[in-house]
């Protein structure tokens, strides 16, 4: 998927992109948030969130990548994690929606159904946040 065709979202694509999806967690005893911000254009941005962060408007400081529907509730993705200078890499992940939420299946299959996914890989969710302005644009 990279440099792919610009996807296009649709109408029937269950994707919002007037929201950002969150997962709340902890690592040592400390609370973090981590966020997806999908874009109408096939571009989707993540990070991570801390106090009143509004890094989800700076698409620039996050982590650049590509969707595209497979189905209006099925998705890919591909995003570039760098690293350091010198490490980077390409992730790609899967996913579906279910009402407000995202499963998120990273490093899966590219060829199995989804419905097999979720017998035999473990998966994240990500619950789908209002949040009071969206501004930025994806500069890739």
């Amino acid at each position: 998927m990279a440099k792919p065709a610009p996807y296009r979202l649709r109408a029937e694509d269950q994707i919002d992109t007037t929201v950002i999806y969150i997962q709340k967690y902890k690592i040592l005893e400390e609370d973090r948030i981590s966020f997806y911000r999908f874009f109408g254009n096939g571009r989707v941005s993540s990070g991570f969130l801390e106090g009143d962060s509004l890094e989800y408007n700076k698409p620039e400081r996050t982590v650049a990548g590509y969707y595209r529907m497979r189905n209006p509730t099925e998705f890919e993705m591909q995003e570039f994690l760098a690293y350091s200078t010198t490490h980077a890499k390409y992730s790609y992940s899967r996913g579906v929606v279910k009402g407000d939420t995202l499963f998120m299946y990273f490093d899966p299959p590219r060829n199995k159904p989804i419905t097999e996914l979720r017998k035999d890989k473990e998966y994240s969710f990500y619950v789908k946040r209002k949040v009071d302005t969206l501004i930025g644009k994806p500069d890739w």
